[in-house]
């Protein structure tokens, strides 16, 4: 029987029950608001606390590139393009069906 478990190092895995592995693991999963580096040390999980993560690694402000800035805006084009044809083809459909109309009067 499958049954998912933690390798000590937290990732989650699925392993057969009836098979033996080379690994340790648990069945406990890692708490909520535990932060990385953490680890399994047999009986519970010890990990990085909220403030000691962020001293460790700051937050940092991300600034795109020129390259990302270009392709961001001509994927918006492109996407605002797309809309307006397919606005154009729902005129036009709309516009055949009116004049299939106007032609099955005469």
């Amino acid at each position: 029987m499958l049954k998912k478990v933690f390798k000590y190092n937290g990732m989650p895995i699925l392993i057969d029950d009836s098979l033996i592995y080379d690994f340790e693991y648990t069945e406990t999963a890692p708490p909520e608001g535990i932060y990385s580096p953490f680890f399994f040390d047999g009986t519970e999980w010890v990990g990085t606390s909220k403030e000691e993560f962020e001293s460790i690694n700051p937050p940092s402000e991300y600034e795109p590139t020129n390259t990302e800035m270009q392709l961001a805006t001509t994927q918006m084009q492109l996407t605002k393009t797309a809309a307006q044809l397919q606005k154009t083809q729902n005129q036009l459909a709309e516009a055949m069906l009116e004049i299939a109309k106007l032609k099955g009067e005469n």
